[in-house]
């Protein structure tokens, strides 16, 4: 069919398939490495976002000790600072919860239930010793200083199906006292979804000009 065109034709489609592979070559790339890009994106944030969730707990836990600090440094009673504890909240479900080096509820936010008990042997659904974790956690991070943070399953309160939680903790040696925080993972994953979602639509309208701009190319040669 080539050798019936007119040299004209012949020189045109000569001139236009290199162009058009060309162009076809550069899409690609940029399609790859705005996929790529996307993706980088969306694992950075995602990190950024716990790490800013961990900064927030931290932060949290600071601001209760703080609220019961000068009791704890004039030896004062360890029910007095339990009495202001069980009064802090953050958030729509958020609360602080204490329990001694024996793993014995000493509060829970508000709720009564469970005070006085032990959890030393207490596992979430992945068998994890969650309480035991918080107080070697609260031990290792002393007053704040460090950065042991623990992952594990618990109800919502008003709720009876775990939801992954992550916590921090510190512990008041002298009262012997674990005091945590936590939030749960479904809140940040909530959040990531929304911004990763913002990002697919930023990505779908590039590739989309993109396209556009390269067809009209293809079609000016």
């Amino acid at each position: 069919m080539f050798k019936y065109l007119s040299i004209k034709n012949r020189l045109l489609i000569i001139s236009i398939v290199p162009l058009v592979t060309l162009v076809t070559i550069l899409l690609f790339i940029i399609v790859s490495q705005v996929t790529s890009l996307i993706s980088t994106v969306e694992e950075s944030a995602g990190k950024m976002l716990i790490e800013s969730k961990k900064e927030e707990l931290k932060n949290t836990v600071d601001l209760a000790y703080n609220s019961i600090k000068t009791i704890y440094n004039t030896d004062g009673d360890r029910n007095d600072a339990i009495t202001l504890l069980q009064r802090l909240q953050f958030g729509k479900d958020g609360y602080i919860f204490g329990y001694d080096d024996k793993a014995v509820r000493l509060f829970n936010g508000s709720n009564e239930a469970g005070i006085g008990n032990s959890y030393v042997d207490f596992k979430d659904v992945n068998g994890i010793y969650l309480i035991r974790d918080l107080i070697a956690a609260g031990r290792s991070n002393k007053l704040g200083q460090g950065n042991e943070f623990v992952t594990y399953h618990f109800p919502k309160p008003n709720e009876k199906i775990p939801s992954p939680k992550l916590s921090y903790s510190i512990f008041l040696e002298r009262w012997d006292l674990m005091i945590g925080v936590g939030i749960y993972v479904d809140s940040i994953e909530k959040e990531s979804a929304v911004f990763k979602a913002h990002v697919e639509e930023v990505s779908t309208t590039l590739m989309t000009l993109v396209t556009i701009i390269s067809v009209v190319l293809i079609g000016l040669m």
